[in-house]
């Protein structure tokens, strides 16, 4: 089951809430809570710095 959640009494396609029911009936519940809308990001969070020696696979 999935929950989404609601900003200004819309619904912003946001998932709130997931809640995995397996065939053992065993229950996993993720909650997501304080969303920052649009944070600010340094473009060097998305740069990747292999570690000496590693080998580069190209498809």
């Amino acid at each position: 089951l999935f929950y989404v959640m609601k900003k200004d009494g819309r619904t912003t396609g946001v998932v709130r809430r997931v809640l995995i029911v397996d065939a053992a009936g065993n229950r996993n519940r993720f909650d997501f809570f304080d969303f920052e809308w649009d944070p600010k990001v340094s473009a060097d969070r998305f740069r990747f710095s292999p570690p000496p020696g590693t080998r580069r696979v190209k498809p």
